[in-house]
C-alpha cells in the first residue's frame, strides 16, 4: 500500500517550505525544497534545499530572503530550474544566477510559447494588486496588472481551442470582466473564461 513518510524534515529555526520540484543539475535527479529559510535540516542554506534520495545538502540562493516558487522550465537551451519570490533565478550547471527583478514578489512561474518559441511569465503581488509579467528581450514586460486584483498561479492547458497560458488568484480584470479569479493568455489578448470557479 502506498503510504506517506518523513523525508528527513527535523530541524530548528524559523523554516517555511512554499515550493518542491524535481531538477537534475548534474548530478542525478534531486528534490528540490524553496521557502523562506536560512538553515535546514541542520544546514546552512539560504531559501533552497535538495533531497537526494537519503540526504539533504545545501542549494543556497546568494541574497534572497524568501521563494516561493519553484519549477524545471526549457527556455530552448535545455531543463534548468527556475525560483521565484522576491526576483527569479536560475539554476544552471549547478549554481543560480539572477534575473532582472520583476516588478512584484512573484508567486507563480510557467513557461508559455505563443507561436515565437518559449517565453518565461510571472505573476505575483504588489500589496494589494497584481501583476502578470513575461520575461522577453532580457527584460520583464508586463502583460496586464490592477491595483486591487492579484495571482498566485499559473499553468499551460489546452481548453480545446489551442494551448493557452491560465493564471489563478482573486479579483483580477480580463476581458470585460472586472474581477476574475481566473484568466486565459494566448499570447495576444488576455480573457476571462466565462466560467469561473466559486472561490479565490
Amino acid at each position: 500500500m502506498p503510504a506517506w513518510r518523513a523525508l528527513n524534515l527535523a530541524q530548528g529555526g524559523f523554516t517555511v517550505p512554499h515550493a518542491l520540484a524535481v531538477h537534475d543539475d548534474g548530478s542525478g535527479p534531486q528534490l528540490f525544497l524553496a521557502g523562506i529559510f536560512t538553515s535546514f535540516h541542520g544546514i546552512a542554506t539560504n531559501c533552497c534545499a535538495r533531497f537526494d534520495g537519503s540526504s539533504w545538502s545545501a542549494a543556497s540562493l546568494p541574497a534572497v530572503n524568501e521563494l516561493w516558487c519553484l519549477g524545471e522550465f526549457d527556455l530552448g537551451t535545455g531543463p534548468e530550474l527556475f525560483g521565484g519570490g522576491n526576483g527569479v533565478h536560475r539554476r544552471s550547471n549547478g549554481a543560480w544566477t539572477s534575473l532582472p527583478s520583476p516588478p512584484m514578489l512573484v508567486r507563480g512561474l510557467a513557461v508559455f510559447d505563443a507561436g515565437a518559441g518559449p517565453e518565461l511569465y510571472a505573476v505575483g503581488w504588489t500589496y494589494p494588486g497584481g501583476v502578470f509579467a513575461r520575461f522577453t528581450g532580457g527584460a520583464w514586460s508586463v502583460v496586464a496588472n490592477s491595483p486591487t486584483g492579484s495571482l498566485s498561479a499559473l499553468a499551460v492547458f489546452d481548453d480545446g481551442s489551442g494551448p493557452a497560458l491560465f493564471a489563478g488568484g482573486q479579483g483580477f480584470p480580463a476581458g470585460g470582466n472586472p474581477g476574475a479569479d481566473v484568466v486565459r493568455w494566448d499570447g495576444a489578448n488576455l480573457t476571462a473564461p466565462a466560467a469561473q470557479p466559486d472561490s479565490t
